[in-house]
């Protein structure tokens, strides 16, 4: 695994130190926001999703009237224009570069929702279409992850799941086997929010949100002690890698996971007993809290 990341306070505190950086410069960086756009910005953005709403409508009042082969003539050519509109303002600086991003996200979606309808109309089931729109999206995502802000990573996201969802219902997959699939799409996700893409963060928390969904479901359909055990321990070792790594969010959301299968567990070794599942969950927290506590102290003792 990678060496774990190194936070912003301790790099700067580490820079001032060796005299890289003044005391004023680095008290600036401690002050200043992590991230932040303009409000001008933000009001573009509020006005063009306000926009995005009243088209909408505007569109599903004209839908009602077109047949699918016209509904999907038209998606492909609001893709075609959002493609052409996002390809010159990826050069015009960050702020039309998110802009590009916006119209990307799209015309892949319009296209996926063209070539799906298309399908559709050739006789397939609906999995089969959505499978191979979604797989197309998904195809596009990947292949953007390195190039985009943020319209890589979120169609790589979106794409999969539905993907998945698809795949699960096109092959009947049992009940016992779909969180595996979640699991693996979380890690692979998790895996691409450690290298250089666009919004990793994106990633990193879809990656985790997949992983520790999938843990708790194959433990709730399993439903006996061992897969409780293993989807605890599945987790565990998510929680501690985020821990290592630094990764917020994946600490966040692997240690509401590992609270929830604790529960589990507990409900599983003292199935009739309301009072002795609250006294073992209890238990656990304070050895995980005086455990905690006994670490930081002989990390301060050592140091």
């Amino acid at each position: 695994m990678a060496a774990p990341r190194e936070a912003l306070s301790d790099v700067i505190a580490d820079l001032e130190s060796k005299g890289s950086l003044s005391g004023d410069d680095a008290a600036r960086l401690r002050s200043a926001p992590v991230w932040w756009i303009s409000a001008s910005e933000v009001l573009s953005y509020l006005g063009a999703l306000i926009v995005a709403q009243g088209v909408l409508r505007v569109l599903g009042a004209v839908v009602e009237d077109l047949t699918p082969r016209a509904v999907s003539v038209g998606l492909a050519v609001l893709g075609a224009a959002a493609a052409a509109g996002a390809w010159p303002l990826r050069a015009k600086g960050p702020r039309l570069e998110r802009v590009s991003d916006f119209l990307v996200v799209l015309a892949t979606g319009s296209w996926a929702g063209a070539i799906g309808i298309t399908i559709a109309l050739a006789g397939p089931s609906a999995e089969s279409s959505t499978l191979v729109a979604s797989g197309l999206a998904l195809a596009t995502g990947l292949a953007t992850l390195r190039r985009t802000r943020f319209s890589g990573t979120l169609t790589t996201v979106v794409s999969l799941q539905v993907f998945l969802v698809s795949l699960i219902v096109l092959l009947d997959i049992s009940e016992y086997y779909g969180p595996l699939l979640f699991l693996a799409s979380g890690a692979l996700l998790l895996w691409l929010g450690t290298t250089r893409i666009g919004f990793a963060f994106g990633a990193r928390l879809a990656g985790a949100v997949s992983a520790t969904g999938a843990m708790i479901a194959f433990a709730a359909v399993h439903d006996n002690l061992a897969a409780v055990l293993v989807a605890l321990a599945a987790t565990v070792v998510l929680l501690a890698a985020g821990l290592r790594r630094r990764v917020l969010e994946v600490v966040v959301v692997a240690g509401f996971g590992t609270v929830v299968q604790v529960g589990m567990v507990s409900n599983q070794v003292f199935p009739s007993s309301t009072l002795a599942q609250g006294l073992a969950v209890t238990v656990c927290g304070l050895a995980v809290v005086i455990g905690s506590v006994t670490v930081v102290r002989r990390t301060r003792t050592a140091a």
